[in-house]
This record gives C-alpha cells, structure tokens and sequence, in this order.
C-alpha cells in the first residue's frame, strides 16, 4: 500500500492540546509506530505544552500487507517570548512632542496594540500636550513569530505647569540697608530665580542695595513634579537715591 501523507501541525503554545495527522485513501488503514523501524506501536502526536513531538506513520491494506516504509510526523508546539521590558516616562510639559517605547529582549521585536485585549493595532505612546498616553505592547518571536503571552501597558505622562507667579515689584528710598522684591505662589509651591529673561544662571533672591533699577526673573516650582511655570515673570526693585 502506499505510504500516508504527512500532515505536520506547528503552533503557539496557548494551553490547550494540539494533535498532528496524516492523509490516506480510506481504502488503506492508517497504522502509527513509536518510531522508525520497530513494531512498537504508537499514537499520532498529540500534547498540550511547549516541545516538538513526533511519530511515524504507516499504512496497511485490506490483506493485511503493509506500506514500505514510514513517515515520519511532527507536532511542534513553540514556547512563547518573554515579553518586553516597559519603559514608563513622566515629563513636565514644554510644548515638544514627547515619547517613549519599550525594550524587546534579543531575537524578538516589539508589536504595538491601541487597548489591552483587541486586535486594534496601536503605536508607541507620544503626545504634546499635558496628560496620559497608553499604548500596549507584546514581544514577537522573530523566528516563530509567536506573541508573547502578556500585554504590558506603556504610559506616557506629561505632567502641566503650574502658573508663573505674581510679582512683587518694590520701590524704596536709598537707605543703605539691602532691599529685598518677591512673587507670590499657591500654598505648597517654591520660587526660582534667574538672573536674565532667557538665560540659566541662577540667584538665591532678588535683592539690592545701591541706587539703580534691578530685574530679575521668576519662575513657579511645583515641589511634587518639580515641574516650572512656563513663562518667567519679572520682578523689578527701583531705589532711588536721595536728595
């Protein structure tokens, strides 16, 4: 009789149990063996867990002659990939487009999906304005092209700034003793100090001694994001000098 045709089964693991085949005229028996040569009889491959598992397949006739030779039938269930390592990132909001992404471990590459559980294919999360961008990734085994079993969300925060502050401009008589402007912030929040409108040097505060106009420029901290105001309010002390 002829021999059976092969029907090798090659799958993801999900849990559940798989069972590969083989195709003959159903005027010949299909007969299963452990292995190659031997008369010990076996069973088509059938499992539920990760592995590759095979035996061979023969056939027999109605006067009980059989096929010469095997063939041999595998069922290969794939492990899965680790999924990947996220990479969670908060910023304080300065008008740029932001981003951020996750790591695939070696041999895999990231697949992206707009919620936790649909088919909707998604992005890596990016936004300008304040607020929380998710997106969910998986692994992808390059050679199986097997998904990993978790979806792992990815967050983007961007974090709004607080208001810049209210200045408090002083004007004072040359006294000889120093003079010191403020600003006003909510409760809970802190002052910064530059020294130029644009520029990154910073004071300890505003103050003066000698007769002249100083400004200096202020910016609102908020001490739970360590976020800043946008904008820097300037802040001017005008001492006079006497007659």
């Amino acid at each position: 009789p002829p021999l059976p045709v092969a029907q090798n089964f090659e799958v993801c693991y999900d849990g559940y149990a798989y069972q590969a085949g083989a195709l003959l005229a159903p005027e010949y028996q299909l007969v299963w063996f452990a292995d190659s040569t031997s008369t010990i009889p076996g069973e088509a491959p059938r499992e539920h867990l990760p592995g590759i598992y095979q035996a061979w397949a023969g056939s027999r006739n109605n006067l009980g002659c059989y096929s010469d030779g095997r063939v041999p039938v595998l069922l290969t269930i794939h492990e899965l990939p680790d999924p990947p390592m996220t990479v969670d990132r908060t910023v304080c909001y300065n008008g740029e487009v932001q981003r951020t992404s996750a790591i695939a471990a070696e041999g895999t590459r990231l697949t992206w999906f707009a919620s936790e559980s649909g088919p909707e294919p998604g992005a890596p999360p990016s936004g300008t304005l304040p607020g929380v961008y998710t997106s969910w990734v998986s692994s992808v085994d390059e050679e199986t092209g097997c998904l990993s079993a978790e979806r792992l969300p990815v967050s983007l925060t961007i974090l709004a700034p607080p208001d810049p502050p209210l200045a408090v401009d002083v004007s004072a008589c040359y006294s000889g003793e120093e003079v010191e402007a403020g600003a006003i912030v909510p409760d809970g929040f802190g002052i910064i100090w530059f020294s130029s409108q644009e520029g990154s040097d910073l004071l300890d505060a505003h103050k003066a001694i000698e007769p002249g106009r100083y400004i200096a420029w202020a910016v609102t901290l908020d001490p739970s994001t360590a976020c800043q105001s946008m904008e820097r309010t300037p802040v001017e002390i005008t001492i006079h000098s006497l007659p």
